[in-house]
């Protein structure tokens, strides 16, 4: 019996815990729209602030969460 309970108490605190998904990666368009600004601003942004980006051959990804944080990073920056 005793078993039984500490075996349902294992299984109740493993489908418990949630299951984080990663966060898709972006493509240059969406990113542009995203920030509500063209292709030309985000590369100099990339060059000049450091906007967090990856190219992959020809192809620039971004984490949309990365791009946000440094966003907000940027009018701390000014203060």
């Amino acid at each position: 019996m005793r078993l039984r309970l500490l075996y349902r108490r294992e299984l109740s605190a493993v489908s418990a815990e949630p299951t984080s998904v990663p966060e898709p990666w972006v493509s240059m368009k969406e990113i542009c729209a995203h920030l509500g600004v063209n292709r030309d601003t985000v590369i100099v942004w990339m060059k000049t602030l450091g906007l967090p980006g990856v190219k992959t051959g020809r192809l620039w990804k971004f984490k949309p969460g990365e791009v946000d944080a440094w966003m907000r990073g940027l009018g701390k920056q000014g203060n």
